[in-house]
Formats: C-alpha cells, structure tokens, sequence
C-alpha cells in the first residue's frame, strides 16, 4: 500500500499531548492488531495461553500499528479477521499473516481434521465435501463403511 493510499484511508497525523495519533482507533484494522497484541503479551488475556502462552509473539515492526497497516491494508469486509496462514504455529509477521473469511479460519486451525480421499488430503469435511463434489453425510457414511476404508480416512 502506497503512503498516498495510506493517507487517504487515514485521518492526517497530529499531534497531542505529545504523542502521535493516526485517527485509525476505532477501526476494524486498529482493533485487529490492539487484539493480536493482547493475545501474544497479556498474560490477562482470555486467548493469551493459546498464543503468548506457546510462544507465539509479534514481529518487532509490528510494534506499533501503522506499519502493521502498511503491510495488511484495509479489511477486505467485515467477515474478515486476522489468520496466521500458512503456519498455524508461526508468529504474527508480514509474512505469516492475512485477512481470512471464517472459513478460511477454520480450515487453517490447530484442531482441524484432516480427511484423506483417494489419497489427496483436505482440511475439514467440508473441504472435502466442496472438492469432492460429495454430501457431508456420504462421507461420513463411506468413512464409517469397511468397503471405502482404503479411500476414505481421517488423520
């Protein structure tokens, strides 16, 4: 995102008090990262055993929000929410990070169950089902069927 996009989007820099204010507090993005934060440093946190807890943290250039904007943009709608992609287990960097739909949360979780058909892998039956072109309960039946145990497992 260019500094002229950033501009736009944001409330000019000034300053009060002393300290400097990018007008962006009360957005979507702004609470993204506030809430990232808390997660990975405040041991008060409800979330913070899943993150800070095992070790995950935020990337220094992170530290204070505008280059997080910078390196996120905006929200592409209000379903989208901050996802640690492709390494689940990954800290929160330029790199590690984008903006997901719930189903894209979901797919890419620690807890997702993996299902194995005909050999390819997919995140979730629902995934599977999508690709497959198969109702969920079809594979669930064949899942639970001994004829379709060879092509049908979950790991």
């Amino acid at each position: 995102m260019t500094d002229a996009e950033i501009t736009k989007l944001c409330r000019p820099l000034v300053i009060r008090k002393g300290s400097r204010h990018h007008g962006m507090s009360r957005s979507p993005e702004y609470r993204a990262w506030h809430q990232m934060r808390e997660r990975c440093f405040n041991p008060k946190n409800n979330s913070y055993r899943d993150y800070g807890g095992r070790g995950i943290t935020v990337c220094e250039r992170w530290a204070t929000f505008l280059p997080f904007f910078e390196d996120m943009g905006t929200k592409p709608s209000r379903l989208h929410s901050l996802d640690r992609y492709p390494n689940v287990d990954g800290n929160y960097e330029p790199r590690n990070c984008r903006w997901a739909t719930p189903n894209e949360q979901q797919r890419n979780s620690r807890q997702t169950k993996w299902w194995v058909i005909d050999g390819i892998p997919y995140p979730g039956l629902g995934a599977a089902s999508e690709a497959t072109g198969l109702k969920r309960a079809c594979l669930q039946w064949r899942f639970n069927s001994p004829h379709w145990s060879n092509y049908v497992r979950k790991s």
